[in-house]
């Protein structure tokens, strides 16, 4: 594999371990959701880095980020995203939620460290008016889901209102052509 490559692989906490044993960096979880309820597991795995950063990498290799804006959520009110809204509000009161903590105060507080600067903070992100983060949560419709109505079961049912923030699919097959999106 190539260095800085992104893969994903399904199955337990013990597979996962195992593939950080062998080197790859854990990214990220993925929980695929399908009726029954039943709940596929998957993690984000990178290949090591070659280059001494990442954007070394990709300028040498062509991998190690990830294609997020293809695969953030739409808001569904065509507005911007939580956390563009965020941002904006403290531009308005030119108040930015970072703290001076270094990262000894924040462990111990169980806060995160302090991340750059109010100015970095409050930068307007073009991409985030295009919506949601890539989730973490994926669901699959139930096989006799109709457009109209889904039936007793199904996840995307299950959650109601709230499936709103989470990308929906028919099948595995759009589970994974979604991944691919994030991948490639």
């Amino acid at each position: 594999m190539t260095p800085g490559q992104h893969f994903v692989v399904f199955g337990t906490e013990a597979t996962a371990l195992r593939f950080r044993a062998l080197g790859y960096s854990c990214r990220d979880t993925i929980q695929v959701c399908f009726p029954g309820p039943k709940v596929l597991l998957g993690f984000l795995f990178r290949t090591p880095l070659e280059a001494e950063s990442l954007t070394a990498n990709i300028l040498q290799h062509g991998q190690g980020g990830l294609h997020i804006d293809p695969c953030r959520i739409p808001t569904g009110d065509g507005g911007a995203s939580p956390a563009a809204q965020r941002r904006a509000a403290s531009r308005a009161s030119q108040n930015a939620p970072i703290s001076g903590r270094r990262a000894a105060e924040s462990n111990e507080l169980g806060r995160m460290e302090r991340r750059g600067s109010a100015a970095t903070y409050m930068a307007e992100r073009s991409s985030e008016m295009l919506g949601r983060w890539p989730p973490n949560v994926l669901l699959v419709h139930s096989r006799t889901c109709q457009s109209a109505a889904c039936v007793q079961g199904c996840p995307v049912r299950a959650l109601g209102l709230e499936a709103a923030f989470f990308p929906k699919f028919q099948d595995f097959d759009g589970v994974m052509a979604w991944l691919q999106t994030l991948l490639a």
